[in-house]
């Protein structure tokens, strides 16, 4: 995602997994393009939360606070670090909650009706 000169001052973004690795680099070039006047508020949620309601409010403060979200970036992953055969089923429904159905949660509370 290119912040800066691709995205106009009323841009409003909201990436998701921003505690580290690249969703932390995205963040930081964001906080840059929020001080050259661009919109910003940090949230955290459960994006695992059965029927999207932490995604929901994440979504309704962003909105309070800087408008309509443009420009979705969801970007929330993770992965157990063992062999697939040692995973069990807990471990394995969790990865397909933050890593498939999170992002659907994600762009169906951000998307308008």
């Amino acid at each position: 995602m290119v912040v800066g000169a691709a995205a106009a001052a009323q841009d409003a973004p909201l990436v998701t997994g921003g505690a580290t690795g690249i969703g932390a680099e995205i963040g930081r070039a964001l906080a840059a393009f929020e001080r050259d006047g661009g919109p910003g508020v940090a949230a955290n949620a459960d994006l695992t939360d059965p029927g999207a309601g932490a995604v929901q409010t994440m979504v309704d403060l962003v909105r309070a606070e800087i408008g309509p979200i443009d420009i979705p970036v969801d970007n929330a992953g993770s992965y157990t670090r063992v062999a697939w055969q040692e995973t069990d089923e807990a471990a394995w429904n969790y990865s397909l909650d933050v890593n498939l159905t999170a992002h659907y949660r994600t762009c169906h509370a951000v998307t308008p009706a």
